[in-house]
């Protein structure tokens, strides 16, 4: 059987009640970021993470910063290759600066995962050319290694730095309003999380997208299919189309991209805290053939030493297990050449 005809039949059998959904809902949040007071968007937002995992949200970030990050990267990646290489993830510490075509892959699956129920078959490597930054905490941090909080690693081109930081710090209060947010789903008081994201294993993929050449009309997937390990990821989708996320039909559906908007999508953490009444999707990229295409995936995170325990008052679905650990485990697999 193939994997959506499993997936099928696992939802069929298992009595899942979730909408097979088609398409995500856009969510306008722009007056929650005014009061931070309860509104309608909180129950859309709930209904969305129950239901599919995803969401577009309008409202949240500084266009005109994510504008100018996006063009400073295009600069970076139309580079010639020997250039990126020299701040290549092989000469630095932990996961910081340029990664290659076809050096990532293969991620794996978390307990969360209906996968671990349908099967699960390893795909190609991705397609796909990455700067990546995140979290900087000194040696001296009880919880610090490499692959989480080593000193990011730059291009010489000071222009690239200062606009792609702005994103990167922007965004980061963009996530942290989303926490917020997520409190209130979760019953929550607003500031819940607040003392547990002081510290964030945040990080931030600037993803390039080649344009598919003849001689790649095989290859599909830009990334293959995949769960994000961290809590949440706000996503700036360029002008291009690719992302594509599996319902329980076992169907691909495509989010055409929006500038205006942030694709919010579930993470494996906040899925194992909320006992997956809020869902980590399964969702991959597909391989641009009209044109190259452009993305910014921010992670966002909370502390090491977070434990990943049952917030609600169902019977926990999952063991216990430090955010920090989970994320190791996570990133090791998927840097493994």
């Amino acid at each position: 059987y193939s994997f959506c005809t499993l997936l099928v039949g696992l939802t069929m059998r298992v009595g899942l009640t979730r909408r097979f959904f088609s398409s995500i809902p856009v969510i306008d949040v722009t007056e929650f970021v005014r009061t931070r007071q309860h509104g309608p968007y909180v129950t859309e937002v709930r209904e969305a993470c129950r239901d599919i995992g995803f969401f577009q949200v309008k409202g949240l970030g500084d266009l005109q910063v994510r504008k100018e990050a996006f063009d400073a990267l295009k600069v970076f990646f139309d580079l010639p290759k020997e250039e990126k290489m020299k701040i290549h993830i092989a000469k630095n510490k932990g996961v910081r600066g340029f990664i290659a075509e076809y050096e990532q892959g293969n991620y794996g699956v978390d307990a969360t995962d209906i996968r671990n129920q349908t099967g699960y078959e390893e795909e190609d490597r991705d397609f796909k050319q990455v700067f990546t930054m995140g979290t900087e905490l000194p040696p001296s941090y009880k919880y610090y290694s490499d692959d989480l909080f080593a000193q990011n690693v730059w291009p010489a081109d000071p222009l690239f730095r200062a606009k792609v930081q702005a994103y990167y710090d922007n965004t980061w209060e963009a996530a942290r309003t989303m926490f917020q947010l997520f409190a209130l789903v979760l019953d929550k008081p607003l500031n819940y999380f607040e003392d547990k994201i002081d510290k964030p294993m945040n990080s931030m993929n600037c993803n390039y997208y080649p344009q598919k050449g003849p001689e790649d009309v095989k290859r599909k997937t830009g990334i293959g299919a995949h769960t994000d390990f961290e809590c949440f990821t706000l996503l700036a989708q360029g002008s291009v189309s690719g992302l594509e996320i599996l319902n329980e039909q076992g169907e691909w559906h495509s989010v055409p991209p929006d500038p205006e908007l942030f694709v919010v999508n579930i993470g494996d953490m906040l899925s194992r805290w909320s006992n997956s009444t809020m869902r980590s999707t399964v969702h991959r990229a597909s391989s641009p053939s009209a044109a190259a295409r452009q993305i910014i995936a921010f992670f966002a995170c909370c502390n090491y030493d977070v434990p990943l325990v049952n917030l609600t008052n169902q019977p926990s679905k999952y063991e216990p297990i430090l955010a920090g650990d989970h994320l190791a485990m996570r990133i090791a697999a998927a840097n493994k050449n």
